[in-house]
């Protein structure tokens, strides 16, 4: 069987989507008669290896340059689906919408998949085609199925993770459309289930939640705790939405509340706000001498999980504003780190009672406060829960197995509370 992933960049940079590997890792290993092709939408800058027997395709964006790109969108008015996503934008703006760039870029990025999912249905006769995201791909991926009735044998889904569930019919093109020609589609949680089913209860038949999973530590790292030292960890990009900055904060309140523990605080990532918390870290580390802040930098998943065996008796953070179902937690619990989150998106479906503590989505110092010494207080139990909730729930090799055996080959015809 050909699967085709649509992805955003990955391969390409060194932390976007780097949970697909997960996802390509397993397949190269464990269903190697299938042939996979990644399709990444924008390509540039480090392009990371991939197993042996993966194909990655040119990035869709630079088959549109110069005059291949002009008579691209020249064509665009003879595809029915051009007028009904003017139809649909001049409805919006009737209602008031302000619709941003993003609106029409997302648009023209579904024609882009949609032409390489078309030319493969033409080409043979059964596949998969898989966007990852319920976006753009999931819209190319139904427009392709659309324009080849007769590719009947091409199976077309989506999984759903954060983003392209929040923004909805409000942020993203002929959304109606894309969920009437998928066959189905895989939120990453039951909260994400639970918000596509408000957006589209009618259709729940084709909605089925699938957990992304890790390849963890082998074995949990060893409980090396010491009352006069709290290790923070955490791991993310530095953008707005995962709010460093009130972690930064938090951490600080700790450390003053604490002035004779040592608080360090270790964090893998880096992006746009990288420079501005770096330098806010160092105002908090001159008015506390007992804080050091230690900035790891952008690594691979597997240099990540290499780093987190050197960090054992380590309480993960994770402060963002809205989430999908973190993979960066699922990595930590493989650790046997308890994890100390916001309660937002799929969070509390990996942060469950006994492997760590839920804050709430805006919070206090005081609640961070007693929430981090609960955890040091019974730090063994709370490790050995944390390494059992990702033993059940977020193995690579049990969640990959089900998830491509059922679009593979599975009945499609499920429910928001099956598991896929």
């Amino acid at each position: 069987m050909r699967i085709v992933i649509f992805t955003d960049r990955y391969p390409y940079g060194r932390s976007e989507e780097a949970f697909v590997a997960n996802e390509v890792e397993y397949l190269a290993t464990h269903r190697g008669e299938d042939a996979v092709v990644v399709v990444p939408l924008k390509g540039g800058g480090h392009c990371r290896a991939v197993p042996r027997g993966v194909e990655v395709a040119e990035p869709l964006i630079r088959g549109v340059r110069g005059w291949r790109g002009a008579l691209a969108l020249g064509c665009l008015p003879l595809r029915g689906a051009f007028w009904h996503f003017w139809g649909e934008t001049l409805r919006c703006v009737a209602r008031g919408s302000k619709l941003s760039r993003t609106w029409f870029s997302r648009y023209v990025a579904g024609e882009l998949v949609a032409n390489y999912a078309g030319a493969e249905m033409r080409r043979r006769a059964e596949g998969v085609l898989y966007s990852y995201w319920m976006s753009y791909g999931a819209l190319g991926v139904a427009l392709a199925r659309s324009r080849h009735l007769r590719g009947g044998r091409w199976r077309c889904v989506s999984r759903a993770h954060g983003y392209d569930i929040r923004d909805g019919a409000g942020g993203i093109p002929l959304r109606g459309f894309t969920w009437r020609w998928v066959d189905a589609v895989f939120p990453v949680s039951y909260a994400g289930a639970s918000a596509l089913l408000a957006e589209r209860g009618a259709l729940r038949t084709k909605v089925r939640v699938s957990y992304l999973g890790v390849y963890g530590l082998v074995r949990p790292c060893p409980i090396n705790v010491e009352r006069e030292r709290v290790l923070f960890v955490s791991c993310s990009s530095v953008r707005a939405v995962k709010r460093l900055d009130l972690m930064l904060r938090l951490i600080a309140a700790f450390a003053r509340a604490n002035g004779g523990v040592r608080v360090a605080w270790v964090h893998f990532g880096g992006g746009e706000l990288l420079s501005s918390v770096q330098a806010m870290a160092l105002l908090e580390q001159g008015e506390h001498s007992n804080l050091l802040v230690d900035w790891r930098g952008e690594m691979t998943n597997a240099e990540v999980l290499c780093a987190y065996e050197n960090l054992g008796g380590a309480i993960f953070l994770n402060t963002s504003e809205s989430e999908g179902l973190p993979v960066s937690i699922m990595e930590a619990l493989s650790a046997g780190f308890p994890a100390v989150a916001t309660n937002v998106g799929g969070t509390s479906e990996a942060v469950v009672e006994g492997a760590g503590e839920l804050l709430g989505a805006e919070p206090g110092q005081d609640e961070f406060i007693d929430a981090v010494n609960r955890v040091r207080t019974d730090y063994a139990t709370y490790a050995r829960c944390a390494r059992g909730v990702f033993e059940k729930r977020f193995d690579a090799e049990r969640n990959y197995e089900r998830f491509y055996g059922l679009i593979v080959d599975g009945d499609l015809r499920g429910g928001a509370d099956r598991r896929g």
